[in-house]
Order: structure tokens, then C-alpha cells, then sequence
């Protein structure tokens, strides 16, 4: 119609017409936009019940568009267009009562009577929240079903938030069976619509493996992305990617100060005391921020405030007799601090001098009989180290070299000037041989002989240590060595960092690196090097420093078949599985067919984890077709699970 005519039929009365011609005018649709003119036509058509004319007026006087804001009137014209069918308005107005506002507490019951109305016109925005009202039994009795069904229905159509509450369903098993595939697919969904409750969650499926292949490069994107849009709880999970992730993993996000940013940004946005709590960490370490126990202890006691079991853990571990900070903020607090520590028996700890201090020995029981727990410890410890199976002259080796120390120590009681011994060590063998198994037990054992100062195991390879430019690889190599000060350095294939003489290869410079920081390092660092045994041998021979400096050869040779067979009984035992005689002649029989046949690629003990993990999947699929599972069914394989399996 043309603008002429739309102009007579409104000056007529018709209401669709001057809704039609005030809009053009306001809009400036074909003519000279003019809002005031256009409202005073949208007004004429409000005030004949025209809905959209009222849900225009309602809008404008919400956002103060044409007209002076007036919450009052916009709740006024918003309300008859509700009551006049309008859809949209009748959701509106249930956001209204659901939510509340400024003049309005909110009315659930009032909430769900306007949804209904706008559900019944399919207006996909009042199902989703009349679903959540079933949800969460807000307005109504609690209906899963209902809320489901009502779920699937705005999910269908692309509702983000839907979408995400249909995931939900789905991984907690409300109203429908449990299904991670289906909640991480519904997840996906929502998050791919940048929902942050969704990709938050979709973080979590990533993380732990429900639905979707375990992977933490994709659950740290996910994460991210709902941090970037405001997420605490994902700014948390953010954080604790860049403070706890293994520097030297495939999965590198580790960056203590990109975690302190995260922490601070989720404490600004909600107080999270998770936020908190991890910016208590930060400064009691000295990760990402210069060490300071008072800080440390603001934080934790911030996080226990708001009932953080880890933060009031951290606080308790933190006291200090004469900490005035605590007793600042709440006496009461501080006292309740004070006596979980005097009944914990802990010594008061002193304030860090460096970033490299470990907190874990700053506390210890003041009980005399701690020498008899360390000895227990390392008996422990041994003990694991014997009960491995096979590598009988990796275990010989290894108790030689401990009987060395213990010899050693036995000197400087006797004030008898100790040997001159290294500890650095060549491991050769193939894949799976449990290299880096003995290599843990080591740190550990090391430790508690008081050898090295922490025992922990730092395992590397070239992608860790290796930069891309000249000048990063000393870099990058010296941020792993400083990570495994006090422990055990773990370079799995050290003959990679050899590669022949090009221009832009600088495995040399982080060979030349380890080198100096073996002789910088010598009373507290132990650097192992693994690999295939001729590999290695060629690798030590390529450098007069590193032969001089690597004297000591372990191998670990191929596990015979009887111990393949002996690890499968093992992992069968710790998944509570029985295995049958049957299922053992057969595996015997494909361990030593392997074993025969075995070339560079031969896996030893990660082919029988292989092996045993096909085996549990060929069980589950038998017993996925039984109309009644027993528990003997879910506890026993059987011939048929381990026939027929191979390997690539």
C-alpha cells in the first residue's frame, strides 16, 4: 500500500494502518524519518488494542526510544499487549515476574501463567524457560518430563540455551536414561551459538571423557571461550589449566601468570572462591607473582569465608603463629585456624625467600618418629621397585646403585670422606619396557635417601626442550632443568636431539645446555637418557662430554612371553577381572606369537594394555546382549572376548 493510502486508511481509524504508517515515520521507511510524528500514529493504534502497537510502546518507553524513559509505562503498554495475544509480550512479561525488576519482586506462579500463553503460540523463548520453571519446580510441582519434552522441542528449532539444558538432561539422567554422546552432542550445539554455560560443560566432556574422546587441547578451548564470555567457574578451570598443566606435555598451556590473570578476572566477576583459593596457591608458590605468604593466607582465608573446604585446607596449612592477618579479618576464624593446626601438631612455617621454594616441606610434624615413616616410605617404595614384573637386571642394577648411597651415608656418619660416584644414568630398551615406571620409582627413592631434595620426575623429550629460532632452545631447555631441580630430568629419545649439522637444527645448543647444568647441578639434579639401545649408543658416542658424564647403562630388555602374560594377569587383578584358564592359554599363545615375530615396532607391555583393553571391549559387547546381567558376567572374561584379537 502505497504511503498516501496508508495515511487515508489510518486517519480512517483503521489500527493495522496507523500501527503501519507510525512505524514507516519512525523508522524513516521510505519517508523523512520522524519518531515523534511516528509515535503519535503507534499510539492511536495502542490505544485500539493493536497488540504490536502496544509492544512497540512498551519497548520504547523500556529503552527511552522516542520517548522518556518510564519504566511504569513500558510495564503498562508490555502488559496489554500481553493480555491482547501478543506472543513475544506474554514471554516478556513472564521474564518480568520470573526475573523481577525494580517495580516487580518476582511471582513464579505469575511467571508461569504468561509463558504458558506464549508456549501455546510456540514462541520458542517461553518454552525454554517454561521448561526450566518444570525444571526447578519454580512456580510449579517439579515435572522432568514435562521439562524435556518441552527441552527438545526449542532444541529442535536451535535454541541455544535449550540446547544446552537438553545436555544436561542427558549427562545427569533426569526424566531419561543416561547418555553422554547425547549430552555432549546437545552441549556442542549450544556452545557452537557461543552459549557459556554449554561450552563450559563441553569443556568438562572434553576433560574427563564423557561422550567424546578424552583430548585437554579441545576441553582448554572450550574453556577459554566461556572464560572470554564471563564464565567464573570456566575463568577457574582456565586458570588451573595454565598453573597445573605438565609444562613438558604434548598439551603445554602451562603459564603461571596467564593462571594469576584468569583467577583475578573470575573474583572480579562473582568472588569465586575457587578464584580465590587458586590465587592463594599462586602466591604461596611464587607462581605468577613474587612469594608472600601473607598474601597467600588473604586469599585462602577469603575462599574459606565462603565455605572453600580446599581453602580453609590452605589456610590451616598456612598458619603462623604470629599471623596478624588472619586474626584482621575474623578472630574467630583465626582461632578456629589456630587450633586445627596445634591439634595437626604442624611447626609454624617462615616466609619464602625464593620463587623455586617448595611449600610441601615447610610444614612437618614435630613428631621424633618421622626417620621411622622416611624409612617406611623408601621401603614402600622398594618394594614397588621388586614387585615389578620382569627387568631382573634392571632391579639388580638398581639395588646396586642404592646400596652405593646407603654406603655412602654410612661413611659421613663415620666422618669418612665419601666417594665420588654419578648418578646419571643411560636406560636403553624398546617401547613399554618400563623405563619410565623405574624412572618415578627412582625420583622418589632418591629422594628419600637424600639424594635429591624434592624426588620429582620431569619427563621430556626434543618438542620440550628444542626451540624453532635461534636463541629459544637454551631458553626453553633452562625453564625444564629449573623445573627439575631437586628431581630426576627424564629424556625420552635423547638421540633426536642429534640430527646431523644443518643451519637451523639446535638440538647441540640444548645438549650443550644439559651439559653445564649437569656440573652446575651435580648435588641436586639426575639427568636419565632413553631410548632404542643402538640409538643411544650412537647418541652417547657423538659428544666426549656426554660420554664422560653418562658412565652407567641399564637395559631394559623385551619382556619374555610368560611376563607379557604375567602384566595381563596383572591388569586383569586391578580391574577385578577373572580370567579363565582358557583366556590365559590364549592370550600365552598370542604373546608368544608376537614375541616371534617382533620387530622395532614390538609395544611389550603397552601391547598388552592393548591387548587387555580389546579384550574388555569384545566383553562388553557379549554382555550388552544378555537380558540379565549378573555380576559374575561383568567380572569374567571368557574364551570368546580374547579370541581373534590383533593388534596393529
Amino acid at each position: 500500500m502505497c504511503l498516501e493510502s496508508l495515511r487515508e486508511a489510518a486517519q480512517n481509524g483503521d489500527a493495522n494502518s496507523q500501527f503501519t504508517y507510525g512505524y514507516r515515520y519512525f523508522k524513516g521507511m521510505d519517508v523523512e524519518q520522524n519518531q515523534e510524528y511516528g509515535l503519535s500514529w503507534i499510539m492511536k493504534a495502542a490505544s485500539q488494542n493493536h497488540a504490536c502497537a502496544q509492544a512497540w510502546l512498551s519497548m520504547c518507553y523500556r529503552h527511552g526510544t522516542g520517548v522518556d524513559k518510564d519504566e511504569q509505562k513500558s510495564f503498562y503498554w508490555l502488559e496489554k499487549a500481553a493480555i491482547n495475544g501478543h506472543a513475544i509480550s506474554q514471554s516478556s512479561l513472564g521474564n518480568v515476574y520470573y526475573y523481577g525488576d525494580e517495580s516487580h519482586e518476582p511471582n513464579y506462579e505469575k511467571a508461569v501463567e504468561w509463558y504458558a500463553k506464549a508456549s501455546q503460540q510456540d514462541d520458542e523463548g517461553a518454552q525454554v524457560q517454561l521448561a526450566i520453571c518444570y525444571a526447578l519446580g519454580k512456580g510449579v510441582i517439579t515435572n522432568d518430563s514435562r521439562a524435556m519434552r518441552l527441552f527438545s522441542k526449542a532444541a529442535q528449532k536451535g535454541n541455544a540455551k535449550a540446547q544446552f539444558w537438553l545436555g544436561l538432561y542427558y549427562f545427569n539422567a533426569w526424566a531419561v536414561q543416561q547418555d553422554y554422546q547425547q549430552a555432549a552432542y546437545w552441549f556442542n550445539q549450544s556452545a557452537k551459538q557461543d552459549y557459556p554455560d554449554a561450552q563450559y560443560e563441553l569443556g568438562k566432556c572434553y576433560k574427563l571423557g564423557n561422550g567424546v574422546e578424552k583430548n585437554d587441547d579441545i576441553s582448554f578451548e572450550w574453556f577459554m571461550k566461556a572464560a572470554q564470555n564471563g564464565l567464573s567457574k570456566a575463568q577457574v578451570e582456565v586458570g588451573d589449566y595454565y598453573l597445573f598443566s605438565n609444562p613438558f606435555s604434548e598439551s603445554n598451556h602451562y603459564n603461571p601468570t596467564e593462571a594469576v590473570k584468569w583467577y583475578r578476572a573470575a573474583v572480579e566477576n562473582d568472588n569465586n572462591p575457587d578464584a580465590q583459593n587458586g590465587l592463594g596457591q599462586c602466591y604461596e608458590e611464587g607462581l605468577g607473582v613474587s612469594p608472600s605468604y601473607e598474601k597467600a593466607s588473604q586469599w585462602y582465608l577469603k575462599s574459606a569465608l565462603q565455605g572453600s573446604l580446599y581453602g580453609k585446607l590452605n589456610l590451616v596449612s598456612l598458619y603462623k603463629e604470629s599471623c596478624d592477618v588472619l586474626a584482621d579479618y575474623s578472630d574467630e576464624l583465626f582461632e578456629e585456624a589456630k587450633a586445627w593446626c596445634e591439634n595437626q601438631n604442624l611447626q609454624p612455617k617462615e616466609e619464602p625467600n625464593t620463587a623455586f621454594e617448595s611449600h610441601t616441606a615447610a610444614i612437618l610434624p614435630l613428631s621424633a618418629e618421622k626417620p621411622i615413616e622416611k624409612d617406611n616410605e623408601l621401603k614402600g617404595f622398594l618394594n614397588q621397585l621388586s614387585e615389578l614384573v620382569g627387568l631382573d637386571e634392571v632391579k639388580n642394577e638398581v639395588n646396586s646403585i642404592i646400596n652405593l648411597l646407603k654406603l655412602q651415608q654410612i661413611r659421613k656418619e663415620y666422618n669418612l670422606p665419601t666417594v665420588p660416584m654419578s648418578l646419571h644414568l643411560v636406560f636403553s630398551g624398546n617401547p613399554g619396557t618400563g623405563k619410565t615406571t623405574v624412572a618415578r620409582l627412582l625420583a622418589k627413592i632418591y629422594h628419600k635417601l637424600g639424594v635429591l631434595s624434592q624426588g620429582q620426575l620431569i619427563e621430556v623429550d626434543r618438542s620440550g626442550l628444542v626451540g624453532g629460532y635461534v636463541g629459544q632452545t637454551a631458553i626453553k631447555t633452562q625453564a625444564v632443568i629449573q623445573s627439575a631441580l631437586g628431581g630426576i630430568l627424564f629424556i625420552d629419545e635423547a638421540y633426536t636431539l642429534v640430527r646431523g649439522n644443518t643451519s637451523n637444527d639446535f638440538g647441540q645448543e640444548a645438549i650443550d645446555t644439559i651439559l653445564k647444568s649437569m656440573e652446575d647441578y651435580r648435588d641436586d639434579l639426575v639427568i636419565i637418557v632413553a631410548g632404542y639401545p643402538d640409538l643411544m649408543e650412537k647418541f652417547i658416542n657423538s659428544n666426549p662430554g656426554l660420554k664422560s658424564r653418562f658412565n652407567k647403562y641399564i637395559q631394559f630388555d623385551d619382556y619374555t612371553p610368560h611376563e607379557l602374560l604375567c602384566i595381563f594377569k596383572t591388569l586383569c587383578s586391578h580391574a577385578h577381572l577373572t580370567a579363565s584358564d582358557e583366556v590365559n592359554d590364549s592370550a600365552l599363545a598370542y604373546f608368544q606369537k608376537i614375541y616371534e615375530t617382533r620387530d622395532e615396532k614390538f609395544a611389550n607391555a603397552r601391547g598388552v594394555r592393548n591387548y587387555f583393553e580389546k579384550a574388555v571391549a569384545n566383553q562388553a559387547n557379549r554382555v550388552a546382549t544378555y537380558t540379565n546381567i549378573s555380576e559374575n558376567d561383568i567380572s569374567t572374561l571368557i574364551l570368546q572376548d580374547v579370541e581373534n584379537i590383533t593388534l596393529n
